[in-house]
């Protein structure tokens, strides 16, 4: 695998009179300072496999910082100065470790520059490097202290001496590989590191502290092209793109990071170009003017595409040696003059701000501009939190993105036969450039805004929820600040009916439905059960949850909400099957969690699911026995030898007896921190957590090992995490389920270590379901936490049919949500059903089967004429006394089905020759046939 460790710089470059952290945000505004220069002794070493490909291959020349030899081999090295002089075309000059400070202000042609790890080339602050001509490779250098241009400061004041465009000038084909380059800066140049007028190809770099009027880092000229890779941009500085300033050239920069770093206007300034950015990061960066991120000026073209914009600003503050104060426009991008075309898209913005317009995106522009699945989460800004347009552009598409709005419904409780208006408040970010449609739903029926209040009349006695919901036609997702309030229909007694339902873990729910088969929620619940009275509270569903402790049997029951005694359709008696009693320590199951000290908690149920509260647990590990006793919660707590860190098998009593029903056959045992400087083990995770993956790290002397870039390797790619103050990094890379494998890596001490991560889903046990029309069928799932376990009883699962009339369930103690689907307008066909709990979604079909029926029939002119419909369910039961309307040639006829299930009508004044269509109703369900009249 590969190996990088870290340059370390002793003496910081400060750029402004600020002072960045690898995780804190930029807290300062003025003052640039380019007086600090680095020694030899400040660069620690660099490893790095060599990657770069060399020019054709010629001699290699050796070389020290003080060589007197010929130059032909490591032993007998020469130095700088003869080897450029011996060197033909195509050769390599190998640079010895060790720091060199004669190579600056020259020009180097058609050679292999390469370094052996610790190279560095110092121009102590009088002039730059050199230029290079024809194709030139620069491997594993680094290139501190150049000092070029203007004095600094002072743009209009003498020469130092030491004028030129940047550190290194391009002219030709330049590879840059494995560089590094610090604390160089132009003073009134363009390209504080690199002055690019030719085609220059970096890759695995790091420009760190450099600075420049243009391009703090590199500045490319007319005609050029760069394309950057891997690399890492970090407190760097400019006037104008301190990353980079592109002046009509062609640029592709992918998976970079900018960091820490600051600007007048934009970390990339774009002029007349073409520039594209591929998986890039931009981090805690800000511009005093505009522009955080990216400034695209006049004829330039720009795509962005699956980048992160992460508190990156737009401060408006004081311009450097200026009085004035900047604009404070455009967090991240500024889109202005007469840029052309700009496609952003796969891109996430969190955390951006303005002090002025637009907190991720500001257009004064006529440019064609497309926004495609982006997010936009937590920005800010004076006017327009995520977009602001001052000027039209060409064409502006939005589309598949996320974004947040600010809203705020407002409702109020009202008496019977008054009139209810509902008013709402919404910004969405941007001016009202997504044109964003808002309706709000109230007991099942969807009403469209036109405005800012809606007012509805004629409301039955009841609880109400309005519920408001945004859409756009470009398939666009809004996350709504406030999107429900709850509102009172008062005034007269509403009649409510009680049924019962029995839990996993023998508690009992209480549901309570009005009149109109919806939920009566905030209502207090009385019920007696053999004498003995147990009380709850009514929830958004309509449910109260009492726990009574009942014998098998049967048990007499009374039950009263809000004081009135209920007896419409509550049972006087209920029957409990199984018994609640104190279980048999033969009864229990044990489960295992893992502490960060390395502790075991050993959880004790009984086969309800209750906790078993101190009783004595004995654990077998390795042949050592650990024991505990279980507190309140049945939780048994013990600390194995660390020591013996491993997965073995695993033997457990309770109350002195073995217990065989457990989570696992196995448990783990944690490493001491002694072992190794990285804490980790397998982990099983749900689909969409928080993390996917997390490890300690410590330092050599078992530190945490703080706020430092560390690596985790999945699938043979490394992606870079920074630990946090107590030296944990997390790894999230959106897994599917299945089982995979992680590699975490120590920088700091060279360790590695495998784990296997299992991810798994967040809902089981979803089936399709058939029901028959107006009867009633139960969609269950089971769903799961972050950590791969069932959840407990509370967690809210929102259950959908054809995407509407969404309905939010709550879990039993077993993580087990439950929608009882009973909804007369379900009409006969199949129907999807969804449940969804923490952004994972799954669906199935809900056939409801039709049980009205009849047949075509024909009869002649003169005859009477019995028609005939039944009603019979799937498995052949006959309602009866249930009414049927049959509608023929404008007349109604109504008809009560027999035991038999059959409804029989007579059709009257029917002599027409012909066909004739016949519609048969039941509730809101309806069936055509045909009547034949013949002569």
């Amino acid at each position: 695998m590969r190996k990088i460790s870290i340059l370390i710089l002793f003496s910081v470059i400060l750029m402004l009179s600020l002072s960045f952290a690898a995780a804190e945000e930029v807290t300062a505004d003025e003052g640039v300072n380019f007086d600090d220069t680095l020694t030899a002794g400040e660069i620690d070493e660099i490893e790095s496999e060599d990657t770069t490909d060399e020019i054709s291959s010629g001699n290699t020349i050796y070389i020290s910082p003080d060589g007197t030899g010929s130059g032909s081999s490591e032993a007998d090295p020469t130095n700088w100065n003869q080897a450029l002089s011996k060197a033909g075309s195509g050769d390599t000059i190998q640079f010895a470790n060790g720091t060199y400070y004669n190579v600056k202000n020259t020009v180097v042609y058609n050679v292999n520059l390469k370094g052996s790890g610790n190279t560095v080339i110092n121009a102590s602050g009088a002039g730059g490097f050199f230029t290079t001509q024809g194709s030139v490779t620069l491997t594993k250098l680094s290139f501190i202290n150049a000092y070029t241009g203007e004095k600094q400061g002072n743009p209009d004041g003498p020469k130092t001496g030491y004028d030129g465009e940047g550190a290194i000038v391009n002219r030709g084909q330049l590879t840059v590989t494995d560089c590094y380059f610090a604390s160089n800066q132009g003073i009134g140049t363009e390209g504080g590191a690199i002055h690019n007028s030719g085609t220059c190809y970096v890759y695995d770099s790091t420009f760190f502290g450099n600075g420049g009027k243009k391009g703090g880092a590199i500045y490319c000229d007319e005609n050029s092209n760069l394309y950057l890779y891997n690399s890492l941009v970090q407190r760097c500085v400019s006037k104008e793109g301190s990353a980079l300033h592109a002046k009509k050239a062609y640029v592709e920069v992918h998976n970079c990071t900018v960091r820490d770093s600051s600007a007048k206007n934009g970390l990339f300034y774009v002029k007349e170009s073409t520039v594209k950015f591929i998986d890039c990061k931009f981090l805690n960066s800000k511009a005093v003017d505009s522009a955080g991120v990216i400034n695209i000026d006049k004829k330039s073209s720009v795509e962005v595409d699956n980048c992160l914009f992460d508190k990156i600003s737009s401060t408006g503050t004081k311009l450097w040696f200026h009085e004035e104060y900047g604009s404070g426009d455009g967090g991240a991008i500024v889109v202005e003059g007469e840029a052309r075309n700009v496609v952003i898209k796969n891109s996430v913005f969190t955390n951006c701000s303005a002090k002025g317009y637009g907190g991720v995106l500001y257009i004064s522009s006529s440019a064609s501009i497309t926004i495609d699945n982006c997010t936009f989460r937590d920005n800010t800004a004076a006017h327009g939190n995520n977009i602001y347009s001052a000027r039209y552009a060409s064409s502006l598409t939005i589309k598949n993105s996320n974004f947040d709005v600010i809203t705020s419904i407002e409702t109020s409780d009202i008496d019977f036969g008054q009139s209810e208006i509902i008013k709402i408040t919404h910004d969405d970010g941007t001016n009202n450039l997504l044109n964003i449609r808002y309706s709000i739903k109230v007991d099942g029926q969807e009403y469209e805004l036109t405005g800012n209040t809606l007012t509805l009349n004629n409301l039955n006695v009841g609880n109400y929820t309005a519920v408001l919901i945004a859409g756009d036609s470009n398939s666009n997702k809004y996350s709504l600040t406030q999107n429900s309030s709850l509102f009172i229909v008062g005034g007269e007694d509403l009649e409510v009916t009680v049924s019962f339902s029995f839990n996993d873990d023998g508690s009992m729910n209480v549901i309570v439905i009005d009149e109109y088969d919806r939920p009566v929620a905030n209502k207090e619940v009385q019920v007696v059960i053999d004498g003995e009275t147990y009380t709850g509270v009514t929830n958004s569903q309509g449910i109260a949850q009492i726990a009574p402790q009942l014998s098998e049997g049967e048990h007499n029951v009374t039950v009263n909400v809000e004081g009135k005694i209920i007896s419409n359709s509550t049972p006087s008696k209920i029957e409990v099957a199984n018994s609640t009693s104190t279980p048999l320590s033969d009864e229990v199951s044990v489960s295992y969690s893992y502490n960060e000290d390395g502790s075991i908690n050993v959880e004790v149920k009984d086969k309800y699911n209750r906790v078993v509260k101190n009783t004595e647990v004995k654990v077998t590990i390795n042949g050592i026995t650990y024991s505990a006793n279980t507190d309140d919660n049945g939780i048994a707590l013990i600390n194995p030898d660390k020591n013996v860190a491993g997965e073995y098998s695993v033997k457990v009593e309770v109350s002195g007896k073995n217990v065989t029903s457990t989570s696992s056959e196995t448990i783990k045992v944690m490493p001491s921190a002694g072992k190794s400087s990285i804490v980790a083990e397998n982990l099983t995770r749900a689909q969409n957590s928080a993390y996917d993956f997390k490890a300690r790290f410590l330092d050599k002397n078992s530190n945490p090992l703080k706020n430092k870039a560390v690596l985790f390797i999945f699938n043979g790619n490394e992606y870079e995490v920074l630990t946090d103050e107590f030296g944990y990094a997390v790894f999230k890379n959106s897994f599917v389920t299945g089982v995979y494998t992680i590699t975490s890596f120590n920088p700091a001490t060279n360790d590695e270590i495998t784990n296997n991560l299992t991810i798994v889903s967040r809902i089981s046990g979803n089936k399709n379901i058939n029901m028959d029309y107006s009867y009633s069928a139960t969609y269950k799932v089971r769903v799961y936490g972050d950590n791969g376990q069932a959840v407990g009883a509370g967690e809210k699962v929102v259950f959908k049919i054809d995407g509407k009339n969404a309905k939010t369930v709550l879990t039993d103690a077993n993580g087990y949500a439950k929608l009882v689907v009973k909804d007369k307008s379900l009409l006969p066909k199949t129907h999807t059903i969804t449940a969804e709990y923490k952004g994972v979604k799954v669906s199935n079909k809900l056939v409801v089967k039709q049980i009205l029926k009849s047949q075509n029939k024909k009869f002649k002119r003169y005859n009477v004429k019995k028609f005939t419909a039944t009603l019979k369910t799937s498995n052949g039961k006959a309602l009866s006394g249930k009414k049927i309307t049959f509608k023929i040639n404008g007349k109604s006829y109504a008809a009560k089905t027999d035991k038999k299930g059959v409804a029989t009508i007579k059709i009257k004044g029917l002599f027409k020759v012909g066909k004739h269509k016949i519609t048969i109703s039941y509730l809101k369900t309806s069936i055509k046939k045909t009547v034949t009249v013949k002569r």
